[in-house]
């Protein structure tokens, strides 16, 4: 805990106390259960991919390809310039996004893919609307400091929330939409990370961009998703998890929603499992004192850093192991992610 920082009180919050079927068979493809030394590492690695793929239906790679994209207008911000852009992804839909070049504008920049949690989307990432949902217009703070960013509008999120409905019980479009998804066999963290993948790609192919130094960040639900990305694409060379990842079998027992989730996660592994797979690229997890939920716990109690300690040293890259404790809420840490992207690419 930072110096001068006074402890805030435990949350509301307490993790369920039933049983989740039978423990001693959860979580059989986890590394805590397959790797017994680093010989084991990098086959647990690839099977714990392809499960991943497989659980959230990913499309084939040869549909997930850097598309071509279409500007839709210019705008400028300190010490940057911006595009919105359009491009269709692997299905056909339309994805929308914010491009943003840092001036005077060079070659060979380190490009972020940086995804919206839930919120008001890409706009609050990029800081064009005024928002207190913890994005910290950390897309326009890291142009401005020099780095390409792209942010994507997520499927039913934001500009590309589902117009015209209403749902009666008050649940939010994205919610229904996802369960409704998830019941297709098609569940709505697959998609939206399969267009993540492709909007990483176009990143990395834009010429003002140095391919080699791609790095990805989200905050919570965006959080999820940059840890997933960067487990299963190697062209993510840097990945920073803000308030997005915690022990699902320890704290978060069905705290989250089912359109949030990988279908059948604990069948095979934790969420800090597949954080490990981004070992030995640079990864930093940040948590804040005032977080809510399973973040909370993960703030005060380190598990999930403690348990990737073990993966990183195996990979021979524990230097690689970034932890940030900040005194805030549910939110980007502005100062630790500009030391780590410093460092990383």
């Amino acid at each position: 805990m930072p110096q001068g920082e006074t402890a805030v009180p435990a949350p509301p919050y307490t993790p369920p106390a039933f049983a989740v079927a039978d423990e001693q068979g959860l979580t059989q493809l986890s590394f805590a259960r397959r790797v017994r030394g680093r010989q084991d590492l990098g086959p647990w690695q690839q099977a714990a991919r392809q499960k991943l793929e497989e659980l959230l239906n990913l499309p084939e790679p040869a549909r997930l390809t850097a598309p071509e994209y279409e500007v839709l207008h210019d705008f400028a911000g300190p010490g940057y310039q911006g595009q919105k852009i359009a491009f269709a992804c692997f299905d056909g839909q339309t994805v929308l996004a914010y491009l943003l070049l840092p001036r005077p504008l060079a070659g060979g920049l380190p490009g972020i893919l940086a995804l919206p949690g839930h919120g008001l989307g890409a706009r609050s990432t990029v800081g064009l609307v005024e928002s207190r949902d913890g994005q910290m217009s950390m897309a326009a703070v890291l142009a401005s400091q020099g780095y390409a960013v792209m942010a994507p509008e997520l499927r039913s999120f934001g500009e590309r929330e589902i117009e015209g409905y209403r749902d009666p019980a008050g649940r939010k479009t994205h919610e229904v939409f996802g369960n409704f998804m998830l019941s297709l066999g098609r569940p709505l963290l697959g998609l939206t990370l399969a267009e993540a993948i492709q909007a990483l790609l176009l990143l990395a192919g834009h010429q003002a961009v140095d391919r080699r130094r791609l790095g990805v960040a989200g905050l919570s639900q965006g959080g999820r998703l940059a840890h997933l990305l960067a487990a299963l694409r190697p062209e993510a060379r840097a990945c920073l998890v803000a308030s997005g990842l915690a022990s699902s079998l320890i704290y978060d027992r069905g705290y989250s929603d089912p359109h949030d989730e990988v279908p059948g996660l604990l069948r095979y592994f934790d969420y800090p499992d597949l954080a490990g797979l981004v070992a030995p690229r640079p990864l930093l997890l940040s948590w804040g004192l005032r977080e809510w939920g399973p973040y909370w716990w993960e703030a005060r109690e380190n598990t999930t850093y403690q348990y990737l300690r073990g993966i990183y040293a195996l990979a021979d890259a524990p230097e690689n192991l970034d932890l940030d404790i900040h005194p805030g809420a549910h939110a980007y840490h502005p100062e630790g992610v500009l030391r780590f992207f410093a460092k990383a690419l």
